[in-house]
């Protein structure tokens, strides 16, 4: 066996290869280490089964578990060190990835962002293209000061694009912060669309605030969890809302994959008719009612699987959800309001107000620039 670090990806990761170069130059001179790298949850089983095997074949060698799915079982490599290398040159990718900020300060049901937030200063830009990795940086009060910042970068006297991976929280945009991204050359804006079908309006705002920015809307889409809390029946509706607007879908199978299916809240025939619509979606979207399959146009399956539904049995009307009931009714006083980020001096520190749910003063917590 060759002498260096190993290092084995378990499942899809293509995005975050130029991490996978720290990684390995972090780590060159320990030759007998095996790093098993893993992103998603249920992919997790399977990185376990490959560790054991591993573990067994090569004893006297070190064997290190790490990514998102590995993190949320509580063990990981601490990048601290690792975020502090240059960024690499040598990668094969031709684009960048970066993050500016980590964190998310919604603590949302379905969701393992940390909501210990942390800023990071802008790293030097090497590539042309460069995809952010935020969770939630719209969430910052610096958020349009940041893009302005990237705006001015150039890389080989050209100017750069930016790509930000995690869907944008419609709760803490403006049109101020459409404009911002348009201006600064943010392209596949995607939008993050997990809760019920009564928060369609601020959907519908948010997407026209980008239209009205310069986006083509056919340049957009929403991220959508499907097999989840919401009901199948109204994520049908939340595509026949997106088909309206002409924007496409983004479906997440939560915790599965499409591939490997596991019924969760929906029913597999359920998870299956809604990936085969959202699919035919993107392309009509895409093509101006037009089916690449069929050759000709078509109306959109959304209004068959709409009728299919109208014919059964109403079920009964389900209860908002906590994070729902923060976003229709803030003025409840017995709900907790979305925490909010300010500025609060020179030194750029940041504070989360946090209310409270029986009128005491606000809970506060610092976060210092890293």
């Amino acid at each position: 066996m060759t002498n260096i670090v190993e290092l084995i990806v378990v499942g899809k990761r293509a995005l975050y290869n130029p991490m996978h170069y720290k990684l390995l130059n972090y780590y060159k001179k320990n030759k007998d280490l095996i790093i098993i790298d893993c992103m998603f949850t249920w992919d997790l089983k399977e990185a376990q089964r490959i560790y054991k095997i591993k573990k067994k074949e090569f004893p006297e060698k070190d064997v290190i578990m790490t990514g998102r799915a590995v993190e949320n079982v509580g063990t990981f490599i601490k990048w601290d060190e690792i975020d502090k290398l240059p960024e690499p040159l040598n990668q094969k990718e031709d684009y960048q990835i970066i993050k500016i900020s980590y964190g998310c300060p919604n603590g949302c049901s379905y969701c393992f962002a940390s909501k210990n937030l942390k800023v990071y200063p802008i790293p030097p830009i090497n590539r042309n293209l460069v995809k952010i990795t935020d969770e939630n940086i719209m969430a910052f009060p610096q958020a349009i000061e940041w893009m302005d910042e990237l705006g001015k970068k150039r890389v080989k006297n050209k100017t750069v694009k930016y790509e930000l991976i995690c869907g944008i929280d419609f709760r803490n945009m403006s049109y101020e912060k459409a404009l911002a991204l348009k201006r600064n050359r943010f392209i596949d804006v995607r939008l993050a669309w997990d809760f019920g079908y009564l928060l369609k309006d601020r959907i519908v705002n948010t997407i026209k605030w980008l239209t009205k920015a310069g986006y083509k809307s056919k340049d957009l889409s929403v991220f959508m969890l499907t097999n989840w809390r919401i009901p199948y029946e109204e994520c049908i509706k939340k595509l026949e809302t997106l088909w309206r607007l002409k924007v496409k879908i983004n479906d997440c199978c939560w915790n599965c994959s499409y591939k490997k299916p596991i019924p969760a809240y929906w029913t597999l025939e359920e998870i299956k008719k809604f990936r085969k619509a959202a699919r035919k979606h993107n392309h009509l979207v895409l093509f101006d009612s037009y089916d690449p399959e069929l050759h000709r146009k078509r109306k959109h399956p959304v209004y068959s699987l709409l009728r299919e539904i109208a014919k059964n049995p109403p079920k009964p009307r389900r209860p908002l959800m906590l994070e729902e009931e923060m976003l229709v009714r803030p003025k409840n006083p017995k709900i907790v309001s979305m925490p909010i980020l300010t500025n609060i001096n020179q030194k750029k520190r940041l504070k989360v107000r946090i209310n409270t749910n029986n009128g005491k003063p606000m809970i506060l917590q610092e976060i210092r620039r890293l």
